[in-house]
């Protein structure tokens, strides 16, 4: 079991105060640059890369944005290209739905003429409004499913990205399992982390969107939050199993 004592909250702050003039440009660079179509996601996602592999490599340094513009716009496609496939599945899963529901009304349509002729025309409408119901609640016990995976299992996939920058290194479940249930809890304890900075700067963003770009600042603060976390967590917890 890996015991590990990590302080997010202090190092995230070390970081983001470090400088607040150079975090202040980054947000509004940031925020401005998401109004760029295509490229700008691209290139932010890619930045959020860069701050993980920074956090790995104890590099206490806030990204230029358009610094090396080739290799975060790269990463950034990466990144995207994997969030395209878990979003495809979740999709696939909840057109399944539907799909499902048209095939058990496709299976009994013929029965319809004999029920209507027999007068047992609601007992098959019952059945088949149940089947429908037992489809669609296993079809959304599915999809939570997923996204449950996809919230514990995304921000270490990511990191081991920004480790090795290597595409393969998204799908090394081997290591991910072994990081992620060799200190489970811990890993909870970071992503509560996460998830509590991540709703204190969006409650700040709300409140400032009479600046009108206000929540878009709020946003890119929290590439920098997250990138930190997830990177410091994942230094520690790689250095105990390795």
């Amino acid at each position: 079991m890996l015991e590990l004592k990590i302080n997010n909250s202090v190092s995230v702050y070390g970081l983001i105060s470090k400088d607040w003039g150079k975090t202040l440009v980054f947000c509004l660079i940031a925020a401005l640059t998401e109004f760029i179509p295509v490229f700008g996601r691209m290139l932010l996602l890619g930045i959020s890369i860069k701050v993980m592999s920074n956090a790995i490599k104890k590099k206490d340094e806030i990204p230029n944005i358009y610094g090396d513009i080739k290799e975060d716009f790269l990463n950034g496609v990466i990144y995207y290209i994997l969030h395209a496939i878990i979003l495809s599945i979740i999709t696939f899963f909840i057109l399944l739905g539907p799909l499902n529901n048209l095939a058990i009304l496709g299976s009994e349509f013929l029965s319809y003429r004999d029920a209507i002729l027999n007068g047992s025309l609601e007992s098959i409408s019952s059945s088949t409004i149940e089947n429908i119901a037992i489809s669609e609640l296993a079809n959304f016990g599915v999809i939570i499913l997923i996204v449950i995976l996809f919230v514990i299992f995304v921000p270490i996939m990511a990191a081991n990205f920004a480790d090795s920058g290597k595409f393969l290194s998204f799908f090394n479940f081997k290591k991910i399992f072994r990081m992620i249930f060799g200190n489970f809890w811990e890993y909870m304890k970071m992503l509560g982390v996460m998830i509590l900075y991540s709703i204190v700067i969006g409650i700040v963003g709300v409140i400032s969107i009479v600046i009108v770009i206000g929540p878009l600042i709020a946003s890119s603060l929290m590439i920098l939050v997250s990138g930190k976390i997830i990177g410091d967590w994942y230094r520690e917890a790689s250095a105990k199993i390795n």
